[in-house]
């Protein structure tokens, strides 16, 4: 799921555990770095679009006065426990929803 943390202004991902009714709040130490969204493939891998909120603030204003380019989201690549495996790209466009295919291969997205 995606969270916020109290007095935080960014998202998170966390784990919640059926069995043992607990949280795990990934990255809980990041107060820059926001989730957009996710999505689990079937290996379990967790890909994910992330985004500066200082960057994003700057750029909102930016982008109302000079009609500036939109700053990119970061894809990157989660194992099942929350371990980055690796940056995936950039994308400078406003991600509306993605998914990944069966194999982790490809991302589909919708942009704005």
């Amino acid at each position: 799921m995606r969270v916020l943390l109290n007095g935080d202004r960014n998202f998170h991902i966390a784990v919640y555990d059926l069995k043992s009714k607990e949280m795990n709040v990934w990255n809980s130490d990041e107060k820059d770095t926001s989730v957009k969204n996710f999505s689990v493939s079937p290996n379990g891998n967790v890909y994910v679009p992330s985004f500066s909120e200082t960057e994003s603030h700057q750029n909102i204003e930016d982008f109302n006065q000079n009609q500036g380019p939109f700053k990119p989201y970061t894809f990157s690549i989660y194992n099942p426990n929350g371990f980055k495996l690796k940056n995936v790209g950039f994308i400078r466009k406003h991600i509306q929803d993605f998914s990944v295919n069966s194999n982790g291969s490809k991302i589909i997205f919708s942009v704005k």
